[in-house]
This record gives structure tokens, sequence and C-alpha cells, in this order.
């Protein structure tokens, strides 16, 4: 991971900026492009440096199926718990172990379930390593819920999950994201999870229109203005154009 992160601290130095600065941005700028195909204006001037992070961060991802890479990074960095929250990440190993055991219980009891919920998801380790089961197992129509206190920790476990996703999984496999961020510890989990929703901030789900980040919404919306505008410019008069 050694050239992702001096790509984050050569940024950090070029621009002045702190590294976490750095790395918050690249991930909001990967995060906006898995959900909306876009990139706010406020990062223009980080566009070129986003390519280099982006491709080493490819790189490293195909070279490393379902491996929690930015979590490395974070921690090669010296950026973890950085706001006091008390975040701890699950190591590597401890997450295949977690993973493997508990494929094994579903098959040993006969179980099956369609639903994998991480309420303090990190950077993504155990999604990432209960992807890597479902995929060998050609699980399918599996729906991950994730969450976090940390809004830049719920969108690197999404930009992780969209990645390997994209690389990774074969054609039976097909699994659905919703991601939020809220506490975990105040949240009635008696509630059924839709619910729940109501109020929440829901970071990325398959179903755009439940999304409520504001920068995402933000987008999305000037997205369909346009859309209208076009529309509406057809049915305008010759005079009036």
């Amino acid at each position: 991971m050694l050239n992702l992160t001096k790509i984050i601290q050569s940024t950090a130095k070029k621009h002045k900026e702190s590294v976490y600065t750095i790395y918050e941005s690249f991930i909001d700028m990967a995060y906006q492009t898995y959900t909306v195909f876009s990139i706010s204006q406020k990062y223009q001037y980080l566009h070129d440096d986003l390519t280099s992070f982006y491709h080493a961060y490819l790189n490293e991802v195909q070279q490393k199926p379902f491996e929690d890479v930015l979590g490395y990074v974070l921690l090669e960095l010296n950026l973890l718990d950085k706001k006091g929250k008390g975040q701890c990440f699950t190591p590597q190993d401890i997450s295949y172990l977690i993973a493997k055991l508990g494929a094994k219980y579903q098959e040993l009891n006969g179980l099956s379930s369609n639903n994998f919920y991480d309420c303090c998801c990190g950077s993504g380790s155990l999604a990432l390593e209960q992807m890597r089961q479902m995929n060998e197992n050609k699980q399918t129509n599996i729906h991950f819920i994730l969450n976090d206190l940390d809004l830049t920790m719920v969108k690197t476990a999404v930009v992780q999950f969209c990645t390997n996703n994209l690389f990774h999984l074969t054609g039976e496999t097909h699994l659905y994201l919703t991601a939020t961020c809220s506490n975990a510890l105040t949240t009635d989990h008696r509630v059924p999870f839709n619910e729940r929703l109501n109020g929440r901030d829901v970071i990325f789900d398959d179903d755009k229109s439940l999304i409520t980040e504001p920068t995402v919404e933000a987008i999305l919306l000037n997205k369909q203005m346009n859309s209208f505008n076009k529309v509406m410019n057809r049915f305008k008069s010759p005079e009036a154009a």
C-alpha cells in the first residue's frame, strides 16, 4: 500500500493540506463517482491527483481481491481514530476467520440468510471477507447493510464494496448495498430496518431516491433539473427560442 500512502502524502504537501483532509477528499470523490457518476466542483483542484490515487488503488484491488486495502492505508498513515470515536478496526485475518466460521455454522445448521449487517463497519473489512465467502459459494441476491458513526469510514466502506463488486464478483453473485451513518448504540434494533431508515443518514443505496447525503442529493437534483430543462426546451416555439 506504500504507493497509495505516498500519493496521499505528496498531494497533501503540494496543496498544503493535512494528510487526513486529502484522504477524506479522495474518498469523497470516489464515493460520488460510484454513487452519481459525478464529482463536486469543490474538488476541481484535485482531479489530476485523484486519477493517480485511483489508478494505484485499482491496481491494489486487482492484485488483492476482497482485502481491506484502504484500512491498511489508514493504518500506514496513522489516521485511525483521529476523531476520538474509539475506532479500532478489525484486522484482516480476524475478518477472514469470522466469515469462515459464519459460513461453516450456517452450513452445519442448514441455515441461510439474505442479509449481512455490520453496525460498526469501519473501512469494511468484515463486509469484504463476507463478499469473498459469498462469491466462493456462489450465493446470490444478498443485501449488505453497513453502518458507522464516522461518515468518512462509511464512504470508505462503500468505495471498497463497489470496487470489489465491479472487479471480483462472478456472474452468479449479485449483492446489494445500503450504507448509513448513525450511532448504533442509540438505534432501536427492534424496529424493522426499512422503518429505521427514516431520519437516518442514508449514504448509499441502489435506490438513489433514498440517499440523504447532502452533496449527492444536490448533484441528483441538478441532474433532474437539467433533464427537465432539456425536455421543456423542446417544446419552446421558434420565436421563444
